[in-house]
């Protein structure tokens, strides 16, 4: 009825991507994207569905682009993070500067000082890691994602009582998530 209708498109490309089809799914974020190309929220999705498909280049293109789209908002920086831990895709090219600008961004945001502890844990700086993971409980005691991966830092270096702490936290603070 609208073909103009972001609602639309992106109901038709959710529907599409439930159903497995992928390239279907991705043709209605690309119509929507170039409809309403300066959201970056569209450009973060079409990389999602990139990675699924495993073109993770333009995937990493599409998150890149929503991060230039939000040159100020640190949310667009940690998806990029994200994504680059996920896929273990340029962590050093791409991930770690996405996570620093994030904190430049928002520097007491816990969730910008645990994307850079990810990433410098993944890059085997454990050290740097647990102080971006401690800072995040610093700023908020009870950020779940902090508590789990300094949990397992310290499983890892052995300390099983502080590590059993962390991940009860952890887990008390999110039941039933992964």
């Amino acid at each position: 009825l609208d073909p103009k209708s972001l609602s639309a498109h992106l109901f038709l490309s959710l529907y599409w991507q439930r159903q497995g089809k992928l390239e279907q799914a991705l043709g209605y974020l690309e119509k929507a994207a170039a409809l309403y190309p300066d959201r970056p929220a569209l450009q973060t999705e079409m990389g999602r569905v990139l990675a699924l498909k495993g073109d993770l280049d333009a995937a990493g293109q599409a998150y890149q682009k929503a991060s230039a789209l939000a040159p100020q908002d640190p949310v667009y920086y940690r998806l990029l993070a994200a994504f680059s831990l996920e896929h273990n895709y340029q962590l050093t090219q791409t991930g770690l500067p996405a996570a620093r600008r994030a904190l430049l961004l928002s520097p007491n945001d816990p969730a910008s000082l645990d994307t850079l502890g990810q990433v410098l844990l993944e890059l085997g700086d454990i050290a740097g890691a647990k102080r971006f993971f401690e800072r995040a409980l610093l700023q908020q005691a009870d950020y779940a994602p902090a508590l789990l991966h300094l949990g397992l830092i310290y499983l890892n270096e052995g300390n099983r009582e502080a590590a059993y702490e962390m991940l009860q936290k952890a887990l008390a603070l999110a039941p039933g998530s992964s």
